[in-house]
């Protein structure tokens, strides 16, 4: 088989199963399936919530009863840690590509030179007072590390809006040029969404993966985002 047309495999890092309908609402099942339709082999890569990471998070929450400020456990050094240390290696060398969505504390300890593709809705920074309240100095402090880091370690990064894509320039500065806003959620595909409009691109020795579901306000031209040389 010809190299540059052989199946692209993409590790999608999440802790609930991309594969099952119920998940998180039914939108990493969409997009693994919009993935998939067009040629991707779609791979779990799944971050465990182990017994130590549960047992951390209700101590926590235990704590976080009698403290006037909250910490939220996902969110800190420890609990990210936690997570991020079960991502399996031997799946992760497999891949050529890897797509966290909405997985920043997945992979705050993955060391990879493997191209990988941070989807989020929303930056941790402007979650803070509109939609995470009462947060102690020192989580919102960690909170923006592991933002940080996942933005850091992304060849590209996608957000759901122009807010969100501001916001990673300003509170991370990230490349302009690397940012996306692509609309997405679990009901992708009652809009004006379809599996046509992501394209899987082959150039020589350069596999290229393109999405134009709903697409606004790129800072680049070309709307490609390279995923592996």
């Amino acid at each position: 088989m010809n190299k540059t047309n052989r199946i692209i495999n993409l590790g999608l890092i999440q802790w609930s199963d991309p594969f099952d309908r119920k998940a998180m609402s039914g939108t990493t099942y969409k997009m693994a399936e919009a993935l998939r339709a067009v040629g991707f082999n779609v791979v779990w890569v799944p971050a465990k919530k182990t017994l130590a990471l549960r047992m951390y998070t209700k101590a926590v929450n235990l704590l976080n009863k009698f403290s006037r400020k909250q910490t939220k456990p996902s969110h800190t050094k420890i609990g990210a840690s936690l997570l991020s240390g079960t991502l399996d290696r031997t799946i992760i060398d497999s891949c050529d590509v890897l797509f966290a969505p909405m997985a920043s504390e997945c992979i705050f300890r993955l060391r990879t030179d493997k191209p990988l593709i941070y989807l989020s809705d929303a930056t941790f920074a402007i979650m803070v007072d509109y939609y995470f309240h009462n947060l102690s100095k020192r989580t919102v402090r960690q909170g923006n590390m592991i933002e940080r880091n996942a933005i850091d370690l992304a060849s590209e990064v996608v957000v759901s809006s122009r807010w969100a894509a501001e916001s990673v320039v300003a509170d991370y500065h990230k490349d302009p040029s690397k940012i996306h806003v692509i609309e997405f959620g679990a009901n992708i595909d009652e809009k004006r969404h379809s599996a046509e409009d992501i394209q899987v691109q082959r150039s020589p020795g350069s596999p290229v993966f393109r999405s134009g579901l709903g697409a606004q306000g790129r800072p680049d031209r070309s709307g490609h985002l390279p995923l592996a040389e």
